[in-house]
């Protein structure tokens, strides 16, 4: 892999690390700014954007990833096909998909206006797997493999499934009351969901194939088997047993068509379902996300979550300056993937990873 020369000690690191094999140790992606995201920042206008050109998107990737060729940290470059990470499963559906550029993460996500105004009508949606949304989407998908061959990987992304469908469909509001006005029909969308949500993974792992039998994470890792990766955003303003009742089947039933599944849940709003989350079947990872808006991070909290997440591995963000001070004190729980932002550069990141090799707890 060109732009990761030590590539094949980090997957066998991350091996070890999913296979439980390295519970005493901790793992890193040193994030050192990026010349890339400064370059790019301009490309796209504020707000709603064209489908992107794929050469242009290339061009970003390439300049972004080969960035981390040196590093030797913990990470995989892999390029993230987010102008689908969300609008692409309501769109197969005849929704009207949108896109805007996010210039902090140079990424292009998407998202849809709701396409029903009454739950009921979900009965009249058809999955179109030959139209044009998902002919661009496979598309999409070869001409990234051919682009990223022999250079960077292409990363999974975000599975739209369960609840989170309805909150595509028909807004997080009326998706809450549907839940209430019917229940049971509610189930039967569920398993209508996860049919688009199989035909959109299965086609991803069919075009992009595994490598060294493993799949890339937008997490900037490589994870053993077929893994997917899921969001379990709905809950996070609900209770434990809103989400037993309404999350876990739909969670454990899609880990367990795949390899597992990596899932994130927000700091801000979702911390307390890291228990709960670790004990769903087939979770390999959970990332705890920070906001921007909220002063109160993840690694605040590390012997806390610690406790909770059994011993399912943690992927936190942390300060360069607190994980070195951290580290030196022997304070990092282990078993979990640090992303340590505001790294110096690459020759700091990787005198900082000659510790973490070492790093023991």
């Amino acid at each position: 892999m060109i732009y990761k020369k030590n590539f094949k000690m980090v997957m066998e690191r991350l091996r070890g690390f999913y296979a439980g094999e390295s519970r005493d140790r901790i793992f890193a992606k040193m994030m050192v700014e990026s010349a890339a995201l400064r370059t790019y920042a301009g490309v796209y206008p504020d707000g709603t954007i064209p489908y992107p050109d794929l050469n242009i998107r290339a061009d970003f990737w390439n300049s972004y990833l080969s960035e981390q060729t040196d590093l030797i940290d913990d990470s995989i470059p892999a390029a993230y096909m987010s102008e689908f990470d969300e609008g692409l499963y309501s769109a197969l559906l005849g929704a009207s998909i949108q896109f805007q550029y996010l210039p902090e993460t140079g990424r292009v996500c998407s998202m849809s206006k709701p396409l029903l105004e009454k739950f009921e009508d979900w009965r009249s949606l058809k999955l179109d797997t030959d139209g044009y949304w998902a002919n661009q989407y496979k598309k999409q998908l070869e001409f990234f493999k051919q682009d990223g061959q022999l250079k960077y990987g292409i990363s999974h992304f975000i599975i739209i499934n369960g609840l989170n469908m309805s909150f595509e469909l028909r807004g997080a509001t009326n998706a809450f009351y549907d839940v209430i006005e019917f229940p049971e029909e509610m189930k039967e969308f569920f398993d209508f969901a996860r049919k688009v949500n199989f035909w959109v993974q299965d086609t991803f792992f069919e075009i992009i194939g595994l490598f060294e039998g493993g799949t890339f994470s937008n997490y900037g890792q490589w994870m053993p088997g077929r893994i997917i990766s899921e969001s379990i955003d709905p809950f996070h303003m609900a209770s434990i047993d809103y989400f037993e009742e309404w999350g876990r089947d739909t969670l454990e039933k899609v880990f367990a068509r795949y390899d597992g599944g990596c899932l994130h849940i927000h700091q801000g709003n979702g911390k307390h379902l890291i228990h709960t989350a670790s004990t769903v079947k087939g979770v390999k990872i959970i990332s705890i996300v920070d906001e921007n808006f909220n002063d109160d991070k993840a690694y605040m909290h590390l012997e806390e979550y610690d406790k909770l997440r059994g011993e399912i591995p943690l992927i936190i963000t942390i300060p360069y300056d607190i994980f070195m001070v951290m580290m030196e004190k022997g304070q990092l729980p282990a078993n979990n993937f640090y992303n340590v932002k505001n790294v110096p550069d690459a020759a700091t990141a990787n005198k900082a990873m000659e510790k973490i090799l070492e790093y023991r707890r």
